[in-house]
This record gives structure tokens, sequence and C-alpha cells, in this order.
């Protein structure tokens, strides 16, 4: 008997080691995984954990679970803020993949499937791939102890469950997807606790797995509100940028900054920098450019060697809209003008604007004399607070019907043979109902 109960006593306890050591692994897990860029020889994935950690992710075409491939293996440290890039390169183009997360060999459990797909190579074969993506602007994630005081600026955040729902191919971050607070800024203790504390929301979680995600900054994952060129710890958050996001690349001509690009079927997407070179909004003397002349150069240059049927310009701060307050570029007339010129002049087709920072959504048209009009759909906020006057400012390019003040994110459907394509614009609520939809033929953009 006495023996009887040892034995008893053992198992118990080999289980319950066996149970805490397979919890503590999981517990190892801060936020992710996330799928970043996404092409037809190459998938990047995103983890961060709590401690240091090896981590790893093994995948497999859908269809054939019995061949698996392995990711490189990451120790994550502190100084990188725990977080590890991942690389699935041996993956073939226009397949689904399901993979799982290692973190010191033990395979971490969900309750939420993990699939990323890559890329078809459709050029010259067939007509290009039908193809959906979401996007939005300004997710604030309450924080008490330093949030202040008063009510809540957050909220809403089922808005990443819907889109979880939605099921995009891809996501457009359009800045603002993280608010540092007071003192935030100032040290890298500060910026990486920001970050991990947005990334780190539950409902975020099934939709950074399933979706590759993009990202541009503005002011508020820049530095301090309204923050330019002079922010004088732009490159501790431009570190902390391309730590924490897994963007194909990061400047422009060897240069500093976010700047990048990348293709998605027959539309192709330029992530712009608003923030990195902008003069500041007080400046009295000196040229005023949020973007300035060899980004700019950058821009139209790509743009007159796309052949994508639709090419989206990407940016903080509304583009078209006339109204002279607040984010929006004809504060900058001069460089803004000069981008309409250069688009104009050398008859680039299928341009539109997607844009963020205004916590309101709206799409304005810019009809133009004798040649198609350009687009600026403004998308925001997730989940902070919406600015409840937007639909009464005088922006005489609002399509009439699309001024949305709450919470909300955006989405884009490209479908359509080749030549004759369409595009499908709208706009859901934090709960995934439809608010409102609007079409164009890629004709009406030529």
């Amino acid at each position: 008997m006495k023996r009887i109960i040892i034995f008893y006593f053992s198992f118990v306890l080999y289980l319950s080691f066996t149970n805490n050591n397979l919890y503590a692994q999981k517990d190892y897990l801060q936020s992710g995984p996330m799928i970043c860029y996404s092409d037809n020889r190459e998938v990047l994935l995103w983890v961060q954990t709590k401690i240091s950690a090896d981590v790893k992710i093994d995948y497999w075409v859908k269809s054939l679970p019995n061949r698996k491939y392995s990711t490189n293996t990451v120790k994550t440290q502190k100084q990188q803020g725990f977080t590890a890039k991942l690389f699935a390169d041996s993956v073939s183009e226009g397949k689904t993949y399901e993979y799982e997360l290692f973190i010191n060999n033990k395979k971490i459990n969900f309750d939420y499937p993990h699939e990323f797909k890559t890329q078809k190579i459709w050029q010259w074969r067939t007509d290009p791939p039908d193809i959906k993506f979401a996007m939005g602007s300004c997710a604030y994630i309450n924080d008490s102890l330093f949030d202040r005081p008063g009510k809540p600026y957050g909220g809403g955040y089922e808005v990443f469950e819907s889109i979880y729902k939605y099921q995009p191919d891809f996501f457009l971050w359009l800045g603002d997807n993280l608010y540092f607070r007071d003192g935030d800024w100032n040290t890298l203790t500060g910026i990486f606790n920001r970050y991990t504390q947005t990334r780190s929301l539950p409902q975020m979680q099934p939709m950074l797995a399933n979706c590759s995600n993009y990202a541009i900054w503005d002011d508020h994952d820049f530095g301090p509100n309204d923050a330019d060129r002079g922010f004088w710890n732009k490159e501790m958050t431009l570190d902390a940028f391309k730590l924490f996001w897994g963007n194909p690349s990061y400047g422009i001509n060897g240069g500093k900054g976010i700047t990048t690009m990348f293709s998605w079927s027959d539309c192709d997407f330029f992530l712009l920098d608003n923030r990195y070179w902008r003069s500041p909004n007080l400046r009295k003397t000196g040229e005023r450019e949020i973007l300035g002349d060899e980004q700019i150069q950058w821009l139209i240059d790509n743009l007159v060697s796309s052949t994508a049927t639709f090419k989206f310009i990407v940016m903080g701060g509304q583009f078209l809209n006339p109204y002279a307050k607040y984010e929006v570029y004809v504060q900058y007339a001069a460089e803004r003008n000069k981008i309409l010129k250069l688009i104009e002049e050398e008859n680039i087709k299928g341009v539109i604007f997607l844009t963020g920072d205004r916590h309101f959504t709206e799409l304005s048209e810019m009809p133009r004399v004798g040649t198609y009009p350009l687009l600026d759909f403004t998308v925001s906020p997730l989940c902070a607070s919406p600015y409840s006057d937007a639909d009464k400012e005088p922006n005489y390019y609002r399509v009439e019907g699309t001024a949305y003040v709450g919470r909300n994110f955006g989405a884009m459907e490209v479908s359509g043979k080749y030549g004759d394509r369409t595009i499908k614009i709208i706009t859901y609520d934090t709960k995934g109902n439809k608010i409102w939809e609007k079409s164009y033929n890629q004709n009406q953009l030529r």
C-alpha cells in the first residue's frame, strides 16, 4: 500500500511538472506570430517573446501536411525587444501554407488557425488574381497607468476581430499604429513598452497570424504629436519600427526613413514617409515640405515605370482634401501641387491615394481637366476616438455619402479580367457591418 501511495504522488508530481513545463513554454509568448511581407518565393514572419528564447516556425502546404519545412531559428534578445524575424524561404508560388510556432523546441498551441499565402506568378499566363485587402489607422490601446485622466480615448477593439473575419489577403497599417504617451519616446524602454503593449492586444492576434501586414508611420508612432524631422530621437523610433514591422525594405537610395513599395497581383503600393523629412509646421523660413525632393523623385520614377493597373500612394494625412486645417497636405501647397503636376505631366494612370490620421473616414474625388479624377480614400480611426465634427469640414471633393464618423476599417476588392479590372471601395464598422461601398472600373481611372 505504501509503495502504491508513493507511486501515485510521484505520478502526480510528474504530471504537474509536465503541465507546468508546457505552460511555461506558452507563457514565453508575448505577441504574434504575425505575417509580414509575402512574395512568391519568400514570406517573412515575426514573433515576440517575454524573455530570451529560441523561436522558429514549421510550415507546410495546406494539402501536404506530411512535408514540412522550417524557418531559421532565432534567439530573441532584450536589446531587440525580444522580437524575431523568421524567413519561410522554401515556399512555392500561389500556395496556402499552414504553420506552427515553436519556442525552445516546444510547439505552441492556439485556438485559431495559422495560415499564410504566397503570391501567384500570373504575368503572361492568366488574368490577374482577384484580391481583397483591408486598411486602417489610429490604433489607440488604453493604458490607465499612462493615459491622461478622464474618459478612455481607445475602444472598439473588436474591429480587429472583424478584420480577421473579413479574411483579407493583407492589411495596410496607415500610420498612428500605436500612440506613444508623454515620455515614451524619450527612451528605448518606453518605446519598446508601448510597442509591446499595443501589439499584445488579444483581439489583434488572429488577424496578425492570418494575413500579411504592411505599415507606414505617422506622428504618434514616430514621436510626439505633430513630430517632424527635428525630433531628436527619431533614429531610435526608426530602429523600433524596423524591429516590430516586417516591410520589404526601409528607406530609399541607401538613406533613412521607412519608404518602400510592394506589389500584389496587378496593384503596386508605394509606402511613403511623411515624418522623417518633414519640415516643422511653424517654420517661417525655408522650404515647406513633407516628403522632400528625393522621395518625390523616387515616387514619380516608380510610378512612371509601374505597369500596375492600380497604383496606390500610401501616406499619413489627407492628400486631396482642400480644407487647409489639421493634417492635410494642402497646408504644404507647393509640394502638393508639384506632385499633382508631375502625375499629370507624366500621364500616370490609375493613381489612388490611401491615407489616414484624421479620425474619420471619407472618399475624396478630385476632377481634372482632360484626364481621370484622382481618388483619396481616408480611413480612420481603428480604435482611437473619432473626430465628431469631421463631416462638417468643407471638403468639396468628398464623395457624397462616404463621410463616416466612428471607429471603422476600410477594404478594397480588385477583380475582373485583365484590361477590365474593377475596384470596390468599402467601409465597415467595428462589428463588420458594411457602411458604404463604391466601385470604379479601371477605365474610369485612365
